[in-house]
């Protein structure tokens, strides 16, 4: 009897474990599947929801602000470069031509406008960089999502047909010569300026300024003999070069003129501080979402490697220059040190 009990008690504990072990496998299984489930319907990320939020944008025209006059320089590099962007960013791109205040009513409207993608504008060195070192300006770098560069225009020294020199070391012993008895044409607050003041304050020279409101007008006045030397800009003066009207002396950026290629820099002559030069871009207001900013980034890249662009460009004496919005805004900030330097700030 006793045995029999025994055996009755073996097979309830067996039954006991096996149930228990059976049970443990169970919740085991089901804890798999709601991990799995869990996982399947986890929420995505904020970028990929940013993303998704933005996916159909431009959704209606975009305001595009041009500071400078219809027709002019500027103007005519953007309008082919915003007609072949239109194509990568699937939408209607506007151009408003504001030039009241040299550019800067036009960059501060760019500045206060909502930060929704549907206004963008031109972003130039010579009005984030530059205007601040000659007045106070309502707008700096820091108002902007920076979108990419699109190109650069090259600056120069030009002189008269019958200077007397013809390299720069021949036009700085000239000057130092005739201190105080030379005449320069410039535009103020303008890239001239920089020149001049770098001109001044490093060789100890004096010269008399006389003031216009374009390139147009500062290189006729070199031509006509009304002023001893100016700066000079590739898409006024290239067709001057070339006809013998005035001579080039030297490029002021790190590109060479392709009018003039066997003409050194002044910093490949060993003037390693002067940095003369007005790079275009592309800006969006302050706080536009990244997705909306990287769009536009990819937009100008892919237009900027279009050969008809290229080509475009170089017509028109700009030098197509792509970079992405960091390294623009970093060129910039390098630009700005350069000025700085320039004009002793």
């Amino acid at each position: 009897m006793k045995k029999w009990i025994l055996m009755i008690c073996l097979v309830l504990v067996a039954a006991i474990v096996s149930a228990c072990s059976g049970g443990g496998s169970s919740s085991s299984s089901q804890s798999t599947g709601n991990d799995k489930t869990e996982t399947s319907t986890k929420p995505s990320s904020e970028s990929t929801e940013a993303s998704d939020e933005y996916a159909n944008y431009p959704e209606k025209p975009i305001e595009f602000i041009v500071q400078y006059g219809a027709g002019g320089a500027t103007d005519l590099v953007y309008r082919p470069v915003l007609q072949r962007m239109e194509k990568e960013l699937g939408g209607t791109i506007v151009v408003q031509n504001i030039t009241e205040g040299g550019g800067i009513q036009g960059a501060k409207k760019l500045a206060d406008a909502k930060p929704d993608g549907y206004t963008a504008g031109v972003l130039s060195a010579g009005q984030t960089v530059m205007a601040p070192l000659f007045r106070e300006v309502p707008v700096g770098l820091e108002d902007y999502e920076i979108v990419g560069s699109v190109g650069a225009y090259l600056y120069g020294i030009i002189a008269p047909k019958d200077a007397p020199y013809d390299d720069f070391e021949g036009f700085l012993s000239y000057v130092k010569e005739n201190s105080g008895h030379l005449v320069a044409s410039t535009i103020p607050s303008n890239v001239y300026e920089i020149f001049y003041t770098w001109l001044r304050n490093e060789h100890g020279v004096e010269f008399s300024t006389i003031p216009f409101d374009s390139a147009t007008d500062t290189s006729m006045a070199v031509q006509n003999g009304s002023a001893d030397f100016s700066v000079g800009l590739t898409s006024v003066d290239n067709s001057r070069i070339e006809n013998g009207d005035i001579k080039f002396i030297a490029p002021l950026g790190d590109l060479r003129w392709p009018v003039a290629p066997d003409v050194p820099t002044l910093q490949e002559q060993g003037y390693d501080d002067v940095m003369v030069a007005t790079i275009l871009g592309i800006g969006l207001p302050k706080g536009t979402p990244e997705p909306i900013v990287k769009k536009w980034e990819d937009a100008l890249k892919a237009t900027l490697e279009d050969p008809e662009i290229v080509e475009l460009l170089q017509s028109l004496s700009t030098e197509p220059s792509f970079k992405t919005g960091k390294d623009f805004e970093d060129y910039l900030l390098n630009l700005d040190q350069s000025f700085k330097t320039m004009v002793g700030k």
